[in-house]
């Protein structure tokens, strides 16, 4: 049955072993939009379907993005589709063909426990690769990506896979665990009253422009210490600690995330202007940009 259905292109070995009174068939095989319409029509539970992810894979396929991993498509002893379902459609939708392994004759009670186990998430994939405070480290990759790439005034920003991630770590971003560091460190003298994320993301961004001007900012943000008089860091601290005061006695919600970015940035960019203030508000209009 498989075979019929992949006889359109050259198929390498085909391994079958009797499980649990199951004939498994695992065939590695180039995928062709033929095939994979092919598969698609012996049968799947249309109630499955994700838009989202098939606009997922969608993109990493136009992009060349694409990775094989060895995780197969699985059919049941009749051919229905148990897992694989939104990588098929994707190749349907833009003709790319691709290698799967493709595992048949799978029991139809395996269905409700396929992908039972917990994926690796980006901070997992990052621990793997030795990078430090992995947890942080994902978060604050994240956040820049988002902030370098206008996230704060738009909501359809692609999001960072874990191989887009990687890359996106490793090309952009030296010295990103520099300010992971400080940042677990600066959270905790801070009374936790900003995040490790935002310490580390915008120490990280505000260095690019001036990497002293950045590390006397948070220093003095974290420590209440070496302020001149009027100065913004001095308003930002009164704001979050506040802020966190308040959360934390159930009398206000914490502040909204975009706020606290707006925030930073905004008390950043007075001090690199050395321009006194008495309080702080993000403005409707804001433009989130970071001064040089």
């Amino acid at each position: 049955m498989l075979m019929e259905t992949m006889k359109q292109t050259e198929v390498t070995t085909s391994i079958r072993k009797v499980i649990d009174g199951f004939t498994i068939s695992t065939i590695p095989s180039d995928i062709t939009s033929g095939i994979a319409q092919a598969l698609l029509n012996r049968g799947y539970c249309k109630a499955l379907i994700n838009k989202n992810t098939i606009k997922h894979f969608v993109t990493i396929l136009n992009e060349g993005r694409w990775v094989f991993d060895g995780d197969p498509i699985r059919l049941d002893d009749k051919g229905k589709i148990l897992n694989g379902l939104h990588r098929l459609l994707a190749i349907v939708e833009t003709g790319i063909t691709k290698p799967l392994v493709v595992i048949s004759g799978m029991d139809p009670e395996t269905f409700p426990i396929i992908d039972g186990h917990r994926k690796r998430n980006a901070p997992d994939v990052l621990h793997i690769m030795g990078v430090p405070n992995a947890q942080c480290a994902a978060a604050s990759i994240k956040s820049i990506y988002n902030i370098r790439n206008g996230g704060l005034l738009k909501s359809n920003l692609r999001s960072l896979d874990n191989p887009s991630l990687l890359n996106y770590y490793f090309d952009e971003l030296e010295g990103l665990d520099e300010s992971v560091t400080l940042g677990r460190r600066l959270y905790i003298t801070f009374m936790k009253a900003l995040s490790e994320t935002n310490f580390a993301t915008f120490h990280y961004l505000f260095s690019e422009k001036d990497p002293e001007m950045a590390n006397e900012f948070f220093e003095q943000l974290a420590t209440g210490v070496g302020f001149e008089e009027g100065s913004p860091i001095y308003v930002l601290r009164n704001k979050l600690l506040k802020a966190k005061r308040n959360a934390n006695r159930g009398v206000t919600q914490k502040l909204p995330p975009k706020e606290v970015k707006g925030l930073l940035i905004l008390a950043w960019n007075k001090f690199r202007a050395n321009k006194p203030c008495k309080r702080l508000s993000v403005p409707e209009d804001f433009d989130y940009v970071i001064a040089d």
